[in-house]
């Protein structure tokens, strides 16, 4: 097979990529990853370049066995968004690479890898170089960039700290307020965030090609889904509307537009007469609007230093009006009121503050009523200081004297008395209880009975709120009962019920299914009743498991906390705790329930199928047992071995052993009784037939079958 012909290479960026010697690779997509890790984006796919020649289809080897060395990369690999932007630029008379339908969607499942689709593109690149030669001696450019390699390497050691500083500090006794992905910190969303306000050119040329790739990647998806989606059906005419049609331009304007004068104006030494006109008129309106400024601010100027003579007269004149009547007011000799008032109210302010003092003097019920009698002539009535106090007094005095405030009083002061008792008669038992403590026995007796008391209302407190939980669980599990009851139940009757024959006569009369159901039901209390038990046997049973599950966490609870004094010990030296199989973390351990398992809510919320593994199906299958063991027997529950069972077995095990073991004698008076000598009773078949006696010969005996011989002979 001949080799392939030699490569062509794209001498710079400026040059736009095209497939050599093929017109039938226009089928190829661009080269894209499954996931956004290793993508390549779409700029860098127009630097690859195919070999020349076209595929014969005699021959075996297909358009995809060509290996990398038949491929060829230019130097625009890993530059910068302007190199893709200048390729973007360039005609489209080359046949370029065409993009696959799925090349947007997938793509598009990981718009934060820009780094490492950077990094795949220079590692292609790079595979291709190296089977290539001269290329550094014919004046090239290298391909890696270091200072973006740099940049690349710095976010992913960041990145790989951030997850070895959240995997050593994670604590599953509390949950973190923000929780950040493998994704995020892969695709160094924090260098993203930190870098961004660093103002670099670099910076901005990076975000400004990553949003392009964004956009591309959009446009992508956009169009792949396009693809598939149907055609959209074409537009129909618009509904009349009650607007009035559109009016046609005028004609007037179109037809002076056409015209040889309109046109004839747009000749080149037209348009410079025409320019210069206008830079004419132009000059002339800026001298015309200049002189009319200059006189504005003249006018302007001159108006306000008139204002200003103005106001100024008038402010003289002011001080000389304010001055004479100042004067005035000195030279005059009337009589001065303001005094006379202000003696009339010094003289009424002394005379309350005297009324004042004296009420303070009297009693308090004196004083109200004496101000509720001569409230009108008093000053003390009248005054801002005392008669909010004369008020508030006047209105208590009114609610006292109520029939209904005197009763709640009353009782008021009952219950302070009851309280006092109350706090006196703790203070006394306090003192009788230290007192009994000292005596020797009958105080011991005393308070033995009393912790009794106590510790049955204890009990009877906790049962009554332990009830209303147990009494929950039941009615629960009885309602799961009876749903799984009526489904086997209707299987059962569906395997054996038959259609009526046809043309045959008879009565069709028969019971429903659900009748049937309702018949063969366990009924409601006996179902409780075997519930009851049941579930008292299975919390019986689950106690040491209980006990187990407790030490386990107890176990669990040492070594975690003995891992986190190992960790703080290393991070106190400045030294690297390394996980090993000693110290790994674990889960705490599950707590064992007596209930059968329960299905997920989202089940019979959101409408989920149930899985194989699902939990609630091992439960149902222990709600059918317990169906089918009281469908049998309703007393068939799980018995609770009683308390010391097990020891008084073992006693009586013992007392049968000594029985056996030792020798046994016949007493005076059980021969006596059974009316039997020891040495003549009942002898065994054996020994008869040793003396030739046997019961079949005897008076009254069954005699011995046909095929059978006789034990003894026959006497003669």
């Amino acid at each position: 097979m001949a080799s392939p012909p030699p490569l062509e290479e794209i001498s710079s960026p400026s040059e736009e990529p095209k497939l050599i010697g093929s017109k039938s690779a226009g089928w190829l997509p661009s080269i894209r990853p499954l996931s956004g890790v290793t993508a390549l984006r779409l700029q860098q796919t127009k630097f690859l370049s195919v070999p020349h020649g076209s595929f014969s289809p005699a021959s075996t080897q297909t358009p995809l066995a060509t290996t990398l060395e038949d491929w060829t990369f230019s130097d625009g690999w890993g530059t910068s968004s302007r190199a893709f932007q200048q390729v973007s630029a360039m005609n489209d008379s080359h046949v370029g690479l065409r993009k696959s339908k799925s090349d947007g969607a997938l793509h598009g499942l990981s718009p934060k890898a820009s780094c490492e689709n950077a990094r795949a593109g220079s590692t292609i690149f790079a595979l291709g170089k190296q089977k290539r030669s001269g290329a550094t001696s014919s004046g090239k450019t290298e391909f890696v960039d270091q200072a973006k390699l740099v940049k690349d390497f710095d976010k992913l050691t960041s990145a790989l700290g951030e997850v070895k500083n959240l995997f050593e500090g994670f604590d599953p006794r509390r949950s973190p307020k923000k929780k950040m992905t493998l994704g995020d910190l892969l695709a160094g969303a924090h260098g993203q965030k930190d870098d961004s306000g660093q103002g670099d050119d670099g910076d901005a040329e990076e975000a400004l090609r990553e949003a392009k790739e964004r956009l591309a990647e959009r446009l992508q998806a956009y169009k792949f889904a396009r693809r598939i989606e149907p055609e959209m059906p074409s537009l129909g005419p618009l509904p009349p509307s009650g607007l009035s049609p559109r009016k046609a331009p005028l004609q007037t304007l179109v037809v002076r537009n056409t015209s040889q004068e309109a046109i004839r104006v747009w000749l080149p030494h037209n348009r410079k007469e025409r320019i210069c006109m206008f830079a004419e008129d132009r000059d002339h309106r800026r001298r015309v609007y200049q002189s009319q400024r200059i006189r504005m601010m003249e006018e302007s100027a001159s108006i306000l230093q008139e204002d200003l003579e103005r106001k100024e007269e008038q402010a003289k004149n002011a001080v000389e009006t304010r001055k004479l009547q100042a004067k005035l007011r000195t030279e005059s000799r009337d009589f001065p009121a303001a005094k006379w008032f202000a003696l009339i109210w010094a003289a009424g302010f002394l005379r309350q503050i005297q009324q004042d003092q004296k009420q303070r003097k009297v009693p308090v019920l004196e004083r109200v009523s004496y101000l509720k009698e001569n409230q009108d002539s008093l000053l003390v009535k009248r005054s801002k200081l005392t008669s909010p106090q004369l008020k508030e007094a006047l209105r208590m005095e009114t609610v006292v004297q109520s029939p209904a405030v005197s009763r709640l009083f009353t009782s008021y002061v009952a219950s302070v008395k009851m309280r006092r008792k109350i706090s006196m008669a703790k203070v006394n038992a306090r003192k009788v209880y230290q007192a009994m403590r000292s005596w020797q026995v009958a105080g011991r007796v005393i308070f033995a009975l009393k912790n009794v008391a106590f510790q049955a209302r204890k009990l009877q407190r906790f049962w009554r709120a332990c009830s209303v939980r147990l009494h929950d669980q039941r009615d629960k599990i009885s309602q799961r009962w009876e749903r799984l009851e009526r489904q086997e139940l209707t299987q059962e009757f569906s395997k054996w019920e038959r259609p009526p024959a046809a043309g045959r006569r008879g009565s069709t009369a028969s019971l429903s299914m659900e009748d049937k159901i309702s018949l063969e039901m366990v009924p409601k209390a006996e179902r409780t009743t075997f519930l009851e038990h049941e579930l008292r046997a299975r919390r019986y049973f689950l106690l040491p498991a209980i006990a187990n599950w407790e030490k386990e966490c107890q176990q669990w609870h040492e070594n975690y906390s003995r891992r986190l004094e190992s960790k703080r010990a290393y991070q106190a030296m400045g030294q690297e705790f390394e996980e090993s199989a000693d110290n790994a973390f674990s889960f705490p351990p599950s707590r064992p329930m007596h209930l059968p398992p329960a299905h997920p809510v989202g089940e019979a919320t959101r409408g989920a199928i149930c899985s194989i593994g699902c939990p609630g199906r091992r439960g149902d299958e222990e709600i059918l047992d317990m169906w089918r063991r009281c469908r049998q027997d309703p007393l068939s529950w799980k018995p609770v071995p009683r308390t010391g069972v097990k020891e008084f077995a073992t006693k009586k095990e013992k007392r049968v052993a000594l029985a056996e073991d030792s020798p046994k004698f016949t007493s005076l008076d059980a021969l006596l009784d059974n009316d039997k000598d020891q040495f003549f009773g009942d002898a065994p078949d054996a020994e008869a037939r040793a003396f030739g006696v046997d019961a079949a010969l005897m008076p009254g005996g069954e005699p011995p079958a046909e095929d059978e011989a006789l034990p003894v002979s026959l006497p003669c």
